[in-house]
């Protein structure tokens, strides 16, 4: 155990929390690469020579955008490497790899590893309105463009318009819901309730008087319950627009 490299123990523990099904590839990497931004040369350092001044010395230098061996830190990316260490040294400290947890004491001097508000990590609804009017700004000149083309003579297919357009509605319904990223991607029509008057006869959607879409069980960490998002006006066209891409209008 005193021999036992940082890399490796949290090799082993990425290992083990995606053998119990905790953690995914994707949060297994974000992990690994937070640690690594921050923290690279503990990798090959033995686990228990990491004290608690070289934890406090980093933190500190990364939290207030210090100048830290080359690299400019944040508040954000000094939290979430906390929170990271946080978890593997409590998992290293039950399997005696390390005698005691040093981010324990950190986290306590600096009032925990969580996102506070004082960050200001999040976006007001202005700026959430700016970026949706941006989208769709960008939406509308590509679409005249691709117009003025066909008008011409000059039309040819851009096998990446439809791709760029569903891109950029993506966004616009991340923006309106705050879903996570893979639920907007790997959204389907089958889980898609929209109403009559967009449908027009359609029998592949079910039509609610509510409308909205839903996530098939197990999709979330509440294994047993089925997540339902109710549509509301706003994002209608997001689907309005996913349905012309369907049908080729695009």
């Amino acid at each position: 155990n005193k021999s036992k490299t940082f890399r490796e123990v949290v090799d082993t523990y990425s290992n083990r929390m995606f053998d119990a099904g905790r953690n995914s590839p994707d949060y297994i990497r974000e992990r690994f690469n937070c640690i690594t931004s921050v923290s690279a040369d503990w990798l090959d350092k033995p686990m228990q020579s990491i004290t608690f001044e070289m934890v406090d010395d980093i933190f500190h230098s990364w939290s207030y955008q210090r100048n830290y061996r080359g690299k400019t830190g944040s508040a954000g990316r000094a939290k979430s490497w906390g929170r990271y260490c946080l978890a593997i040294w409590n998992w290293s400290l039950r399997r005696k790899i390390v005698t005691d947890n040093p981010f324990i004491t950190l986290s306590d001097d600096v009032g925990g590893f969580q996102s506070g508000e004082r960050e200001g990590n999040y976006l007001l609804p202005n700026e959430t309105a700016y970026i949706i009017e941006h989208l769709k700004n960008i939406q509308s000149y590509a679409m005249d463009i691709q117009s003025y083309k066909k008008e011409k003579g000059t039309y040819k297919k851009n096998k990446h318009f439809n791709s760029y357009h569903t891109q950029c509605w993506a966004m616009v319904l991340l923006l309106y819901t705050g879903l996570r990223l893979k639920e907007v991607i790997k959204l389907k029509w089958e889980h898609v309730f929209l109403p009559n008057d967009m449908v027009k006869g359609n029998k592949h959607f079910n039509n609610a008087l509510i409308p909205h879409f839903i996530f098939p069980k197990g999709s979330r960490k509440q294994k047993q319950i089925p997540y339902a998002v109710p549509i509301v006006w706003g994002m209608l066209e997001v689907f309005r627009q996913m349905m012309l891409v369907r049908t080729n209008e695009y």
